[in-house]
């Protein structure tokens, strides 16, 4: 591998993180994520509702809380167009990475698309989205006993 080639290379490496950055060119109106137009990652942004704490597909799983079917499929969509433009930038690097690394990937590496991606991050947002609302019950019930213990008191 030539020097050329290694500058290259390092450069596109260097540049891969911004492709997982929004823009009106990417479909999202406000330039930035839903909501939160200064955030403009697509992997990961803090929750609507959470503070700061972390979102993963933050804009599908926004969609996924609201319950809302048109935005989730937007969302899918979005996302999935911006996952796969890092995974074609991706597959450029592949030769220089290891020699006979391509051939390797091309043969054993399952297809995964972002459909697949997306539906991953659904199951975690529809998990959490369960979880929160068992620690809302157990925070309900922990308070309806203490006020049946103050009233028999």
């Amino acid at each position: 591998m030539s020097a050329a080639e290694v500058r290259a290379l390092n450069n596109n490496l260097l540049n891969l993180e911004s492709l997982f950055l929004v823009s009106t060119a990417d479909g999202f109106p406000e330039g930035g994520l839903p909501g939160r137009k200064w955030y403009k990652h697509v992997l990961q942004a803090p929750g609507i509702d959470t503070g700061y704490a972390a979102s993963v597909f933050p804009t599908i799983a926004d969609a996924i809380f609201k319950v809302d079917f048109a935005a989730t499929t937007e969302q899918i969509s979005l996302v999935g167009k911006k996952l796969e433009l890092v995974a074609a930038t991706m597959k450029q690097f592949t030769p220089y990475i290891a020699p006979g690394c391509s051939a390797w990937v091309a043969e054993h590496r399952p297809k995964v698309k972002a459909q697949q991606v997306a539906d991953e991050a659904i199951a975690q947002a529809k998990a959490k989205a369960r979880a929160e609302v068992r620690e809302e019950q157990q925070q309900q019930d922990k308070r309806s006993r203490k006020q049946e213990r103050i009233a028999l008191a």
